[in-house]
């Protein structure tokens, strides 16, 4: 969503002028003004439709094995639109369920961060839906509440999450207030790896 204040950032790209006290304390005040606004406009939106039947009805079914797999209680999948796991973990009995969502027919998914019991599934998502950028549209914390784990490990470090190996290349801060992160995902049982995933948290 493009804010009335966002063009002050082509104007205080020097690093000297963009961390002065003053205009961190404006910047970060026009954000949470701007976040209060969708926060207002998403609670509206939910009050409207919370408790009817057609909207009940429209959503997963819970069991106390996919309720692992949610970040939010309050926050769960459409049935129809909801992406199902490609090569889901047999031993697993939340079977083929990630709590994510397509949008546009399939060219693009909305989901949740995912919590620590789903981490190997988000990227099993990324393999099998051939996903190649990935929007993180939250910070770690915020205000004071954890809304996302680290799904990845610091830059030269590769790691092993269930059948993915994620390796993160290239980390870079931009004076717009995100970080572009370059990663390698591989599956050992492929013969190649995928593309380098691109990662914008902001």
């Amino acid at each position: 969503m493009h804010a009335w204040w966002q063009p002050l950032h082509d104007l205080i790209g020097h690093p000297t002028l963009r961390y002065h006290p003053a205009i961190e304390t404006f910047l970060r005040k026009c954000a949470d003004t701007e976040a209060d606004k969708d926060g207002y406009e998403y609670f509206d939106i939910r009050k409207s439709v919370e408790g009817a039947p057609w909207f009940e009805a429209a959503l997963t079914v819970q069991t106390p094995a996919t309720k692992k797999k949610n970040r939010y209680r309050d926050v769960v999948p459409f049935e129809k639109t909801r992406v199902r796991l490609r090569a889901p973990l047999s031993s697993c009995p939340a079977g083929d369920y990630i709590n994510a969502n397509y949008i546009w027919n399939d060219q693009y998914i909305a989901c949740c961060a995912p919590p620590p019991s789903a981490i190997e599934d988000f990227w099993s998502m990324v393999w099998h839906d051939n996903v190649h950028v990935i929007l993180m549209l939250t910070n770690f914390v915020e205000r004071e509440m954890l809304k996302a784990d680290m799904y990845w490990v610091a830059k030269g470090r590769a790691v092993d999450v269930g059948n993915f190996t994620v390796e993160l290349q290239h980390e870079e801060e931009s004076a717009r207030g995100y970080t572009l992160r370059c990663m390698i995902l591989r599956h050992p049982a492929s013969t190649s790896s995928s593309q380098p995933h691109n990662i914008r948290c902001g």
